[in-house]
């Protein structure tokens, strides 16, 4: 850690300090300093290294390393456990690559992995503003887009303009 970043320091997750590291990096124009405090990332394990896994694949795809790239996003895919919050990630940079196909891949990864109280909280009164919701509206709204015709997750969504006086309706 070089002493322009040793301010975050103060933070107790070496994980946060080396992505926050890499951003600073790969904004300053600096692609392989960044690389190198992705890969530390990686090396700790844990979320974080889901997060640097698709930070490094976002960051090799610029760079035109495609195969690097999908080297890292396959890594994600196959290690345990699976955070959603990463998966999220990789669906975002695949629909921003315009490859709705993984992106609903990686969205339904993130879905099909999240915590059971992820998912309780779609029964509770705050359900449409959910972590789990929005992953299943995006889930959706790339469903569409290839054409699909809505299936179970799908009609699980919890529409904002539904939500009546503390309960919400299904459709």
């Amino acid at each position: 850690m070089t002493e322009e970043f040793a301010w975050l320091l103060r933070y107790d997750d070496r994980g946060d300090v080396l992505l926050e590291a890499a951003h600073a990096k790969r904004r300053a124009g600096e692609p392989t300093a960044a690389i190198g405090y992705l890969d530390e990332a990686i090396a700790l394990g844990g979320e974080d290294r889901g997060f640097a896994r698709v930070a490094l694949a976002d960051l090799l795809f610029e760079l035109g390393r495609y195969d690097d790239a999908a080297t890292q996003l396959e890594a994600l895919r196959t290690e345990l456990p699976v955070y959603p919050a990463p998966c999220e990630l990789a669906a975002e940079l695949h629909t921003t690559r315009g490859d709705k196909h993984e992106a609903l891949h990686w969205y339904s990864l993130a879905i099909a992995n999240l915590p059971a109280h992820e998912i309780a909280e779609l029964d509770q009164s705050t359900g449409a503003s959910s972590y789990a919701n929005s992953l299943l509206i995006a889930r959706r709204r790339v469903r569409h887009a290839l054409g699909y015709a809505p299936d179970d997750w799908d009609n699980c969504v919890i529409p904002a303009d539904t939500a009546i006086r503390g309960r919400h309706i299904r459709r």
